[in-house]
């Protein structure tokens, strides 16, 4: 594999690595305290993208294969996972007690600002998921693991609960998406991050549960009976939210649809649809580590409850019979899931062992919980962090950090169409962040659909007035001024050697 870039110059055979001053400079900006008064501060933008940057190579060099030495760096350093806990915490605060205070007024002043501190949950999650990938990270994480447990499960819940699921990109979703206004579309953008961080603690919980026998005593308990995972799991793989029926067109056949990396993509087959997506592998491997294991077999009671949450899991074997191919070590679950079926209930009811006293003690939440003046917060951030200045500054920050070389190494599938979500074959030259299928689609995503602000905050660098107002007026007066916004896709993808 090879980038080239808009001329074709081969940008090299991987993508640009750490040194090791680059990575201690980011993780020195990344991994500071942070109060809830600070969140969207200019002090918390510098933090946000130094995060920004560690979740990208973090996930390049495990996609290539290579030693990832972010979260080799980020286990090493003493408190690093707690302090990210900590940030997680406060992350989830704001956005519940400040978020709908000042929603409205970032919508339409700082776009960019509102959808930073949004995205800042699910960034977390996927460096924290990168670090517990890896044993080492458990005995670094120790009781702050209690506290992810916890912000992990909530995320499950809301999984089982009532997911907010992200709109599926259909043709006539993206007519729709056009016309949303500014605060529909921070809304939409808040729900496409809620359900992405949701689905970032399922393999939070994935990655634990494959460390069952080495987690302390307190974090097994609080997995199997304090928030008793093993039922949400089973919950979850029944409810399926990563999975949706949706027609393509008003007239067409019902299409289904599986949400993995940020995006929903079409199975048109019936072959196709019984392919396992990511989060339903994410959760039968977290089920399958904990039922499995001794130590929660011994501990762990079956109650009516949750033997029929269990026994409900059976039919997902007959209703997929792939499944045992696709996750052969699935064979050892159903196999256990049958002998709970075939097991008097009352002998199930009396398999627990309990817990001490002291392991009680233990289980306790390790980090306070965030407290602020909410409403002066709030005021605060609508003062101070969520103006104009503060929009456009960002922008360009995030232009930098979200270099499209990066950006095309890391996508998995080819472009979609901003507007549409077909196949796209011309990018935006200006932010070099947007791909388009047609003429059509890139004029609705540039006058309704919000390209036109965002791309004139990303671009860099800034026009000055008199530019931007001759730009104004030559796009404004010319739709083909508006296409003509475009590199062609074979000047700027990666290319197969």
């Amino acid at each position: 594999m090879s980038i080239l870039s808009s001329t074709g110059a081969p940008l090299g055979d991987e993508t640009p690595r750490l040194s090791p001053e680059q990575l201690g400079a980011l993780l020195e900006t990344a991994i500071r305290p942070l109060t809830a008064a600070e969140y969207g501060s200019q002090r918390w933008h510098s933090m946000y993208t130094a995060t920004e940057r560690l979740c990208m190579h973090s996930t390049l060099a495990v996609r290539e294969g290579r030693e990832d030495t972010v979260t080799d760096a980020i286990i090493e350093r003493t408190g690093a996972l707690a302090t990210l806990v900590h940030h997680l915490q406060v992350a989830r605060a704001w956005k519940r007690f400040v978020l709908p205070r000042v929603r409205k007024h970032a919508a339409t002043h700082a776009a960019v600002v509102a959808y930073a501190v949004m995205a800042y949950e699910p960034s977390l999650m996927v460096l924290l998921q990168a670090c517990l990938f890896k044993r080492d990270a458990v005995d670094a994480a120790a009781d702050v693991l209690v506290d992810l447990v916890d912000i992990a499960a909530d995320g499950i819940v809301g999984l089982v609960a009532d997911p907010d699921r992200p709109p599926i990109p259909t043709a006539e979703g993206a007519a729709g998406a056009t016309q949303l206004s500014e605060l529909e579309t921070v809304m939409q953008q808040e729900k496409k991050c809620t359900f992405d961080s949701s689905l970032h603690a399922l393999a939070v919980i994935a990655h634990l549960s494959h460390h069952t026998s080495h987690l302390p005593l307190s974090v097994r308990e609080r997995l199997t009976h304090t928030r008793d995972v093993i039922y949400l799991l089973a919950s979850l793989l029944d409810r399926r939210p990563w999975e949706q029926k949706a027609r393509a067109t008003a007239k067409g056949p019902l299409v289904t649809y599986m949400y993995a990396d940020g995006a929903w993509t079409a199975r048109a087959t019936a072959e196709d649809a019984d392919l396992v997506c990511k989060p339903e592998a994410l959760a039968w491997m977290a089920l399958t580590q904990l039922l499995l294991d001794a130590d929660v077999q011994r501990r762990y009671e079956i109650t009516e409850h949750r033997r029929a949450a269990l026994l409900s899991l059976l039919a997902q074997f007959e209703r997929n019979q792939s499944l045992l191919t696709q996750l052969p070590f699935l064979e050892h679950t159903m196999r256990y899931l049958l002998t709970i079926q075939l097991s008097d209930p009352s002998e199930l009811a009396g398999t627990s062992s309990g817990i001490s006293i002291a392991g009680l003690v233990e289980a306790l939440p390790s980090l306070e919980p965030v407290s602020a003046d909410w409403p002066a917060v709030a005021s605060e951030f609508v003062a101070k962090h969520a103006t104009p200045a503060a929009n456009q500054a960002l922008a360009v920050t995030l232009a930098s950090v979200y270099d499209w070389s990066m950006l095309e190494a890391m996508s998995e599938s080819d472009p979609q169409c901003a507007t549409c979500g077909a196949p796209a074959t011309q990018r935006c030259s200006g932010c070099r962040a947007e791909w388009y299928c047609s003429r059509p689609c890139q004029i609705k995503g540039w006058k309704s659909g919000g390209h036109k602000k965002l791309c004139a905050l990303m671009a860099t660098p800034l026009p000055s007035p008199a530019i931007a107002d001759s730009a104004e007026e030559s796009v404004g007066g010319s739709e083909d001024a508006t296409f003509a916004h475009s590199v062609p896709i074979r000047e700027a993808r990666i290319q197969e050697l």
